[in-house]
């Protein structure tokens, strides 16, 4: 039973005057259940001074030992309730003393009371000694809530210094990673750099095909049996990933959880006529031959492809697929030998794919080649010399090559009594091109995507901190480069300014307020800005970038130097009710 439903009412009153209803009732005074008389016949009465219908009549002192024995009962029980509304808060009495030692008193009156109703020998006495417990137990009643509310409040507040603990821990991991002097990046500051059978290096990897895009975060010396590889948990959409790797628990029994949010803005990929594929360098890769030509099918030019590092040898083993697919988790070597016996097919030839191309692969050598494939069907190497003959109009699939990315890494720790600790944030930012080399003039808009952690704080009226939430955010992105040149202002050459807004948070928190103003320079020698980032808080924040992929145009049969594609980087920013560690992807516009 509840500690409300222990408290007593003022029901008590109600309860006796029902007692003494149903008393008259039974005695004729409120209608009692004898018979309706016969018309014309005279009623049967009670003896004088008794009360009710025969047969049920009662006299004065059966009436007035009714009512005292109803007087004591409710006085008993107001003095029982008033004790288990105590008894329900009898643990948390040192959170509201004072309310909890009036409640022992009231308790005492209650007590008091009961005893003077059950020695009454009038219904009058009792009446008074149990309206003396009823009121006693409705003040044990108020008494016992002040303690219970100073318990709940107390409980709420140690769950929120309990969360504002948790991420007060990422706030400091967020004021360290702007500390840092040297960029630690995707695995933070204890990724080992050498390879001897433990875990070493992280490795990003971004791709997409017509369906989707895929990235994957691998660790150097992590295996499937340590249940240790990230796995990608969540697609955020607009080619934002998250991505976690959760340990085994230590012998302390403490689990190292490990998460990734990756944003890029790679595209699909696009058709291009077979002949016409290129590389990232822009050069023409599937170039076809004259010769040889396809012998007993169509006469279409042929792409060589010189297995065994022979030069010439311009294959991307990885976007070839083979006849057939090995058993689960294993590789299967095929054998191309032409059957003497089957006069009318070519054992050393099969339809297949090359860069999603469709044609027909055909060993052209005079021995007999090889193709192994792994599980999926895909082929890991091939021996002896073939060839790609492409369907007619047969179309390539040509990847995106300019792209970017950037996110954050954190680890965070849940120790046995489940109590968690975030230990470290770092955040990083790269592009598929080359960094930029070229000097260019004149100015550049860039746009793009933040992403990163944040902590928010909403304090009291007296700047005490009331709550801390945290998570991950986005945000826009839009800086102008000013670089050299006559028609760019002496004070604004080689600099960035522009803003870092809009930011919505994961937790859904209102951060409207939150903006930051970007002011870096740039160094002409390596093409990279550093600067502060201006959030309106105590302290400037930081931002560092890159420009990555040059640019140019032909102007009268020279290339003149226009801009680079991207600009990328990380920042940190404090506001008046938080801080923010993240990175960010901006392109030319």
């Amino acid at each position: 039973m509840t500690f409300r439903e222990k408290s007593i009412t003022r029901l008590y009153a109600f309860a006796l005057a029902a007692v003494f209803a149903l008393v008259l009732a039974g005695c004729g005074g409120g209608g009692g259940t004898a018979d309706t008389p016969d018309p014309g016949t005279t009623p049967e009465m009670c003896p004088e001074g008794h009360t009710g219908t025969p047969p049920n009549c009662m006299s004065p002192e059966q009436v007035e030992a009714a009512a005292l024995a109803a007087a004591k009962a409710a006085a008993a029980t107001a003095a029982t309730n008033a004790a288990s509304a105590v008894a329900a808060v009898m643990d948390n009495s040192e959170l509201a003393p004072e309310a909890y030692a009036s409640a022992q008193a009231a308790v005492a009156v209650a007590n008091q009371a009961n005893s003077a109703a059950q020695a009454a020998t009038t219904s009058a006495a009792a009446q008074a000694a149990q309206a003396i417990a009823e009121s006693a137990a409705s003040d044990a009643a108020m008494y016992a809530g002040m303690v219970t509310a100073a318990k709940n409040a107390a409980d709420a507040k140690a769950a929120r210094m309990a969360a504002n603990a948790v991420v007060k821990t990422k706030e400091d991991a967020i004021a360290a990673e702007a500390a840092q002097t040297t960029d630690a990046g995707l695995g933070g500051t204890g990724t080992p750099t050498t390879t001897d059978g433990s875990e070493g290096e992280y490795t990003l990897s971004i791709s997409r095909d017509r369906m989707a895009t895929k990235v994957s975060i691998t660790v150097e010396g992590a295996t499937n049996d340590d249940d240790e590889m990230f796995m990608q948990a969540m697609d955020l959409g607009s080619g934002r990933t998250m991505h976690t790797r959760k340990m085994k628990a230590d012998d302390m029994g403490n689990v190292v959880e490990e998460v990734v949010i990756v944003s890029t803005d790679i595209e699909a990929p696009t058709a291009v006529e077979f002949a016409k594929f290129e590389n990232a360098a822009g050069t023409a890769t599937q170039a076809l031959d004259a010769n040889p030509k396809t012998t007993g099918g169509t006469d279409f030019q042929s792409l060589a492809i010189v297995t065994g590092g022979s030069p010439g040898s311009n294959i991307s083993l990885g976007n070839v697929r083979g006849p057939s697919a090995a058993a689960p988790g294993g590789t299967q070597v095929i054998t191309y030998t032409d059957n003497a016996d089957t006069e009318d097919v070519n054992e050393r030839r099969f339809t297949g794919t090359y860069n999603g191309a469709d044609g027909t692969y055909i060993c052209t050598g005079t021995s007999d080649c090889t193709a192994t494939t792994n599980d999926k069907g895909a082929v890991t190497a091939m021996g002896g010399d073939w060839t790609f003959t492409p369907a007619e109009d047969a179309m390539s699939d040509q990847p995106d090559y300019d792209y970017y990315h950037y996110g954050f890494w954190l680890k965070k720790t849940t120790d046995k009594d489940g109590v968690l600790t975030y230990n470290e944030v770092e955040t990083f930012a790269g592009s598929s091109l080359v960094v930029a080399t070229n000097t260019v003039e004149g100015t550049a808009s860039y746009a793009g995507g933040a992403t990163g952690v944040y902590v928010k704080n909403v304090y009291n009226s007296d700047r005490t901190l009331d709550t801390a939430s945290s998570g991950h955010f986005t945000a826009d992105v839009n800086l102008m480069a000013y670089f050299g040149g006559n028609d760019v202002a002496v004070n604004k050459q080689n600099s960035i300014e522009g803003t870092i807004d809009k930011f919505m948070l994961s937790g859904g928190e209102d951060a409207s307020g939150w903006s930051v103003d970007v002011a870096a320079d740039i160094s002409a020698a390596a093409l990279a800005a550093g600067g502060t980032a201006k959030g309106g808080g105590a302290s400037n924040g930081s931002i560092t970038g890159t420009f990555y992929g040059d640019d140019s145009m032909d102007v009268d049969g020279t290339d003149t130097p226009i801009g680079h594609k991207v600009l990328v980087g990380e920042f940190n920013a404090e506001f008046t009710d938080g801080s923010v560690a993240g990175a960010y992807g901006a392109r030319r516009q």
